[in-house]
């Protein structure tokens, strides 16, 4: 059986389900509202800098109990993220560079060489205390027509600033700097597939017992909420 002949039977049997529409590379970007509270700059001043950045990679450790010459049992064990390198454009009027190394500066302190506390990393509430570089992030994947509804929604939680490369300068060269942060983060956590909640959210509390349809209403009630903190427009 060919693969034309069996796709073209599944969308002839499920012509309302899926289209399997490609994700464009494009059609996407990285968030991080308490960064910005916590420098005071303009909202989504660091989305419109930024030019690639890897989605996160996840994975556990693998324990084995082999016995004898065999290969014996395999089981999980502990959870890891990788890293999360992230390149924005260098900006001459807007301080993406300085927002950068703000936060930074927030966990380490180049005056003193002190280590900041992490904690206050909210991504909602303001942060006026000193210290808080640990920072929730959000992945937002977009469709090509840029619907937020469709939208599929990531949370990275606790977001370091681990490294900051601060590009080159290079007389021949005639091209854009670029500054390139590398993060380290606690977990990946999916939150929503288009209009499909995944688990609960971030912000609402475990759902109580209801049936399916008071279930549906509220994990839908929990995206718009979560679309409404990340600014982005409700479709009409």
């Amino acid at each position: 059986m060919s693969a034309d002949y069996l796709g073209s039977k599944l969308l002839q049997e499920y012509p309302y389900v899926y289209s399997y529409e490609p994700q464009r590379k494009a059609n996407g970007y990285l968030y991080f509202p308490g960064v910005e509270l916590k420098t005071l700059s303009i909202p989504f001043s660091l989305v419109l800098a930024l030019k690639r950045f890897d989605l996160p990679k996840t994975g556990n450790n693998i324990i084995s109990t082999p016995w004898m010459n065999g290969s014996g049992g395999k089981f999980i064990g502990k959870h890891e993220t990788q890293p999360l390198v992230v390149t924005f454009n260098d900006m001459v009027d807007t301080p993406i560079m300085a927002i950068l190394e703000a936060w930074r500066a927030h966990a380490y302190n180049p005056d003193n060489g002190a280590i900041n506390y992490a904690a206050g990393g909210d991504p909602i509430k303001p942060m006026g205390t000193i210290g808080g570089y640990r920072m929730d992030g959000f992945l937002i994947l977009l469709p090509p027509d840029g619907d937020p509804d469709a939208a599929r929604v990531w949370l990275l939680d606790g977001c370091i600033p681990a490294e900051l490369d601060r590009g080159e300068i290079d007389p021949e060269m005639d091209e854009p700097n670029e500054i390139t942060l590398t993060l380290v983060m606690s977990k990946v956590k999916f939150l929503f597939h288009g209009v499909i909640p995944v688990g609960l959210g971030i912000y609402r509390s475990p759902m109580a017992a209801g049936t399916e349809e008071e279930t549906r209403s509220s994990l839908w009630d929990g995206k718009i909420e979560l679309l409404e903190k990340l600014s982005l427009p409700e479709s009409g």
